[in-house]
């Protein structure tokens, strides 16, 4: 008997989980997700009352920078942890995500709209959520992951931003070029002139190490860094080109809140009527409905604006430390932007001796420009270099 019942037992569990794998699936496949909301999304119901999930308007905004960056090619998965830190995608402790989580989200499908579990045995269906990042930008994410697409800047263009338009030797005035010869320990990035020979020169060195090299020209973009204080004559410019758009979009995110809060009133209104028997139930259902279609419409609003409002952010933060301190703009920004700036600052790039380092250096008129204003106002020496915005050095 304890056998039969035992076995009819085992019996109900399969059905029950069974029927449980069924339902899952069938609300899988029609767009719906049963299962806990990911990073970037609430829970929420549709109007047929479909489990689903909506953009977090907090995350959402955070979610698209990070999964749009990464599909640059710039970042490895691991590289992708900081970035995720730094926007503010972290665990609930606030801490910094493993890379095998990073790794997860830049797997989901789920942010570009589509639905996949492992109840859906791997394929994949329209989700009824709205997606955070286009098809295109997933896609591209994943050949990325899969090696099938190659980063968009060369690690050997990472390892020498300062060759090839930039960095001329000191010897022959030919812009320098970069190799990294093997050893024990693995590569080992280094500038080098390919036209002097060091027997010609004397026994004089003509390579030298990129993260040496690298050094010194960051000690020379600190030379130029303005004071504390005196950075409010750019600060100002600044300001006024990106602060106006900045408070157009804190204030539109505003808006659109209280457009969000206006709406919820509206609905919770709409239930007590019907609970007082002041309106049908299909008129309860229809407004009702048509409330939580206006708050998604909302809510993808408030995504957009919040979006836009983090990147006039991002804008003036960046802005801002370049004024502040070039060195460290240029050491933390992707070999483009280093480029550009280097480019900005020296617009007649830099000579370079391999064993006295660099020669003299002229700075683009705009930081003298400054310099004038400054003066011509009785304000005190802007730069940091006390012997002014073209350092001169010994052996030049």
């Amino acid at each position: 008997m304890e056998t039969m019942l035992s076995g009819f037992a085992q019996f109900d569990n399969e059905v029950r989980t069974f029927r449980t794998t069924e339902g899952m699936k069938k609300r899988l496949e029609q767009g719906g997700w049963p299962h806990d909301a990911p990073i970037g999304y609430l829970k929420s119901r549709t109007a047929q009352g479909i489990t689903s999930i909506t953009p977090d308007p907090e995350m959402a905004p955070k979610l698209k920078t990070f999964l749009e960056t990464f599909a640059t090619g710039q970042y490895t998965v691991r590289q992708a942890t900081d970035l995720g830190y730094e926007l503010g995608i972290r665990t609930k402790k606030g801490e910094k995500r493993t890379w095998q989580t990073v790794e997860n989200t830049l797997k989901n499908p789920i942010y570009a709209g589509l639905i996949q579990s492992k109840y859906t045995n791997g394929k994949r269906f329209p989700g009824l959520h709205k997606a955070i990042i286009s098809l295109e930008t997933f896609e591209k994410n994943q050949r990325i992951l899969t090696g099938k697409t190659r980063f968009q800047i060369k690690n050997d263009d990472q390892d020498y931003p300062l060759r090839r338009d930039f960095l001329m030797c000191a010897y022959c005035k030919r812009f320098v070029t970069g190799s990294a010869p093997r050893g024990n320990g693995g590569r080992y990035p280094r500038y080098g002139c390919m036209y002097c020979k060091s027997s010609k020169l004397g026994g004089k060195k003509v390579s030298k190490s990129s993260d040496e090299v690298h050094k010194e020209f960051r000690y020379i973009l600190s030379r130029i860094r303005y004071r504390e204080g005196r950075v409010k004559l750019f600060k100002q410019v600044v300001l006024t080109r990106w602060c106006d758009e900045y408070d157009d979009a804190l204030k539109s995110a505003y808006e659109i809140n209280k457009e969000i809060e206006t709406l919820k009133k509206e609905r919770a209104a709409t239930i007590r009527k019907f609970t007082r028997d002041q309106i049908s139930y299909k008129d309860k259902e229809e407004v009702v409905n048509q409330i939580d279609k206006d708050i998604a419409d909302w809510n993808d609003k408030k995504i957009e604006a919040d979006t836009y409002a983090n990147e006039r952010e991002k804008i003036i933060d960046m802005a801002m430390l370049f004024i502040k301190d070039p060195s460290e703009f240029w050491n933390r920004a992707p070999v483009q932007i280093q480029k550009r700036v280097q480019h900005t600052i020296f617009p007649e790039g830099l000579e370079y001796d391999f064993e006295k380092g660099f020669g003299t250096v002229k700075v683009n008129e705009s930081y003298q420009l400054i310099r004038k204003i400054a003066d011509d106002s009785a304000i005190d020496s802007i730069v940091v270099a006390g012997a002014g915005l073209e350092p001169a050095t010994s052996w030049l």
